[in-house]
């Protein structure tokens, strides 16, 4: 596992988050897998997107494998309880009382759990992209 932190994410937390401190983030890291086989096990081929909405999933290269981030709507184990807590993560599920930056934190635990790094640069460069309108079952 790494040792990221919910610093480390900070940046991306800040970009999916509105000016009433709402995060849309709906983000899937994938260990040892490219951008576009990522798309393809999901069924997503690249392309434009279509309709008004504009719901897509971005695949973004990332060491270790890719991260996919999904534009649209958006059981924790055990095994991660020890990192959880590392990161300031609320593992009662009574109050979470959403103090510091959970989603950040989260981000951190993905990476930690599975080896895969998203930086700003490669976040800032283009990602492969795909209309997911035929997966969504309320369209």
């Amino acid at each position: 596992m790494s040792d990221a932190t919910a610093t480390t994410y900070e940046w991306l937390y800040q970009e999916w988050t509105d000016g009433t401190d709402d995060t849309w983030l709906c983000v899937c890291f994938v260990g040892g897998v490219s951008p576009a086989e990522a798309l393809r096990r999901l069924g997503v081929a690249p392309g434009p997107v279509a309709g008004d909405y504009g719901f897509g999933i971005a695949a973004y290269r990332a060491r270790g494998g890719a991260v996919l981030v999904e534009a649209g709507w958006g059981n924790v184990p055990d095994r991660l309880q020890v990192q959880q807590r590392e990161l300031g993560m609320e593992t009662s599920y009574e109050d979470p009382g959403w103090t510091g930056a959970p989603a950040a934190a989260a981000l951190a635990l993905a990476e930690r759990a599975t080896g895969v790094h998203l930086s700003r640069a490669r976040y800032a460069a283009d990602a492969l992209f795909g209309p997911t309108e035929h997966l969504a079952p309320y369209a």
